[in-house]
């Protein structure tokens, strides 16, 4: 979370500072919620959160049950794109200047969890032994000793 809070604050000053001049002609449904920048904030959150399950997922050899991160987040990016693009929320400069930005942090973030302490990884190195299989039928046969089950009749 500190990772992503960080991508969005360098975001602010960077791409905010190179982008503001385009910051009166935007359509008010790029403008929802009061306060926050008027920057592609979007794409610097996906950008930092595919980047860094991308390294953990890649360095841990881990693609095999992850796939669906590379369908999704791609998918998400570029419907994202897309609608501040047609919506006119942000210049297509600033779209990818963003993207860029939390995406080169994602990564570097990752090496940095990755070098300091694993163990705060999304992904701490799944193994095979970690997933759940399905249960195959197992038979038991049972014997009773026929000295103990005397016993259970007289009580």
């Amino acid at each position: 979370m500190a990772g992503v809070l960080l991508a969005c604050f360098l975001n602010v000053l960077f791409v905010g500072n190179i982008f503001e001049s385009a910051a009166g002609t935007k359509n008010p449904v790029c403008n929802v919620i009061d306060g926050m920048p008027e920057l592609p904030i979007g794409q610097t959150i996906l950008g930092f959160t595919f980047a860094y399950l991308s390294y953990i997922i890649i360095v841990h050899k881990l693609l095999s049950t992850n796939t669906a991160t590379f369908v999704i987040f791609p998918i998400l990016i570029i419907a994202d794109l897309v609608w501040n693009y047609t919506n006119k929320c942000a210049p297509v400069v600033a779209l990818f200047s963003s993207l860029a930005l939390g995406s080169v942090f994602g990564i570097l973030w990752g090496v940095i969890i990755d070098r300091v302490d694993p163990e705060l990884q999304f992904f701490n190195g799944i193994g095979n032994k970690e997933i759940c299989k399905r249960p195959t039928a197992t038979k038991y046969k049972c014997t009773i000793d026929p000295a103990k089950k005397d016993e259970t009749k007289k009580n």
